[in-house]
């Protein structure tokens, strides 16, 4: 993992930030490579951007996080819309 941050007076809690490669994130989210290739493509998905450092592929940790909280969200929106005999989209 790769550490960035910012050399201001701002909070470092606040702009620290870890880099986390592409073979990680796969591994932790339980998918192929060709899979996250496929949801980095998928516009309705909004999966965080890659960060390119010579030649690897690394993601940002902040914007996994909130990936991640937001699939949540969804997920269980649209169960409870099907639960209540809607489907929301």
């Amino acid at each position: 993992m790769i550490k960035a941050s910012t050399d201001s007076s701002e909070d470092v809690a606040d702009v620290t930030d870890t880099f986390v490669p592409d073979p990680q994130v796969w591994k932790e989210l339980g998918i192929s490579s060709m899979t996250g290739w496929r949801w980095q493509r998928d516009p309705d998905l909004n999966f965080p951007p890659r960060i390119q450092i010579r030649g690897r592929n690394f993601r940002s940790r902040k914007q996994l996080e909130r990936w991640k909280a937001e699939m949540l969200r969804r997920s269980i929106g649209e169960r409870r819309a099907a639960a209540a005999g809607k489907v929301e989209k």
